[in-house]
């Protein structure tokens, strides 16, 4: 006979944590973040997980180098409890060195960096702007890019790679390749159900030539919602056309010029029934 003796030890629990090296607003942001729970087990996964959410907590705020310890302490006054303290040390906030830019024909280097208005190099003249590297507002400013290219005719532009590593302790340098595409150019611009309105009328109105640089932004805020009111569907709903709607339909495209055709649905004019006061 063999007989197998097996001896359990329970692992203990968490009694509370604090936090030390941070101030109390950021604690309660971490709090939120790692969400630890009196009574739970303590097993070496939730101890490795704690620091990494914390560690991705400050590198999404820009530092990358963030030494983080996790302390372990019995808790006197309860069974099989423990004290966790997590000591924090942010460290220097990791700065851009230089944005290096591949692919760009069309927009200069010095005009794609200005459209980023969040990721900015290290330079000493620099006052207003923080050269720190926030992925996130990296994420952002890459997406300015494409708005600026497009905004220029390139709608196919897109940015094939991004790189971003250490050159030092507290530096990063970006590498942007992009690829630009070609122009494109308004074509034909076709009205169709406008019964209210001229097409003389809403070609005034929409302020876009056949041949005109191509651009989507201004397209969508003239036939849309245009800042300034100059816009399609304030015409009609300023006139009590509440149930108006356009359809933009691109009909064709013949090389770098884009042929549209605009829909309209305008519905009835609304008129005021009955107003309680």
């Amino acid at each position: 006979l063999i007989f197998l003796n097996i001896t359990v030890e329970e692992r203990p629990r968490l009694s509370k944590f604090r936090f030390k090296g941070v101030r109390k607003g950021t604690q309660e942001s971490l709090r939120d973040d790692i969400r630890l729970i009196r009574g739970k087990v303590i097993t070496p996964n939730l101890i490795a997980n704690t620091e990494r959410k914390v560690k991705n907590y400050f590198i999404d705020k820009g530092f990358y180098n963030t030494d983080v310890e996790i302390i372990e302490e019995p808790d006197s006054s309860l069974k099989n409890s423990t004290i966790v303290t997590i000591k924090i040390k942010r460290n220097e906030r990791i700065k851009v060195k230089d944005i290096s830019i591949e692919g760009n024909e069309a927009l200069s280097d010095k005009k794609l960096r200005r459209v980023m208005k969040n990721t900015k190099r290290k330079k000493f003249i620099r006052i207003f702007k923080a050269s720190k590297f926030i992925k996130s507002d990296f994420e952002l400013d890459k997406k300015s890019i494409i708005a600026k290219y497009n905004s220029k005719g390139y709608r196919d532009a897109k940015i094939t790679s991004d790189t971003v590593y250490q050159v030092s302790e507290s530096r990063v340098k970006i590498e942007l390749k992009l690829k630009e595409g070609k122009q494109y150019y308004f074509g034909n611009i076709k009205w169709v159900g406008n019964t209210k309105y001229t097409t003389e009328e809403l070609d005034r109105i929409l302020g876009i030539d056949k041949g005109d640089q191509f651009n989507q932004d201004l397209f969508d805020q003239r036939i849309f919602q245009d800042p300034n009111g100059r816009d399609i569907s304030s015409l009609y709903l300023d006139d009590g056309y509440l149930f108006f709607q356009p359809s933009v339909v691109e009909t064709e495209v013949r090389g770098d010029t884009i042929d549209f055709e605009i829909r309209l649905r305008e519905g009835k004019q609304a008129r005021i029934n009955k107003v309680t006061i």
